[in-house]
């Protein structure tokens, strides 16, 4: 998914990123190149969608359980496979590599 390794590139810039329809908010916008930036601008429409449809989950509370990120993954597969189209599997996998990318760490 573009957004997401948009995204990606925002944080390995040592940035972060939020939507504020109609808006995206870059904080500190200056750690982030010109390239990166116009790239953002292109695709802002699938940046803001994606952000919207990963609200920040539950595992970052106290007293978290294993069914919570469950939930999380099974929230995400149902908003991929409705708002971009993708099978329930392909949806699924999507799902988990970002729960993993979000919580564990980086893909290797």
């Amino acid at each position: 998914m573009i957004a997401e390794r948009l995204i990606d590139e925002v944080h390995a810039a040592g940035a972060t990123l939020r939507a504020e329809p109609p808006d995206l908010v870059i904080s500190p916008s200056g750690k982030i190149s010109p390239e990166l930036k116009r790239r953002l601008k292109e695709r802002k429409s699938e940046v803001i969608a994606y952000l919207a449809a990963t609200p920040v989950p539950p595992t970052q509370s106290p007293g978290v359980t294993e069914a919570d990120s469950w939930e999380w993954i099974e929230e995400r597969a149902a908003l991929l496979e409705f708002n971009a189209g993708l099978t329930r599997q392909q949806a699924d996998h999507q799902a988990f590599l970002c729960w993993f990318r979000r919580f564990v760490g980086p893909e290797k």
